[in-house]
């Protein structure tokens, strides 16, 4: 899938950071305001996730593999005994 080229993005001046650097969406090269949330072409997020939490802390993670553990070792439990 690629992204379509919008000719009004190209007679827009293209801005540039602090470090002289054009910015630009990584996914159809538009140029993007400094700040955005999303690029106005395409719609991609471009925040990349700063400072959000992850959704799984690591007392989640080693829950739910105890629960798979757990629903295993019951179906093994179940197998042999029908056996």
């Amino acid at each position: 899938m690629t992204a379509e080229f919008h000719p009004d993005h190209a007679e827009q001046p293209e801005r540039a950071d602090e470090t002289g650097a054009v910015q630009a969406c990584s996914l159809c090269g538009a140029p993007v305001a400094d700040g955005a949330a999303r690029c106005d072409a395409c719609g991609l997020h471009l925040g990349g996730g700063e400072g959000r939490p992850s959704p799984f802390s690591r007392v989640t993670m080693w829950g739910l593999i105890a629960a798979l553990v757990a629903v295993y070792l019951v179906t093994l439990t179940i197998v042999a005994v029908a056996r």
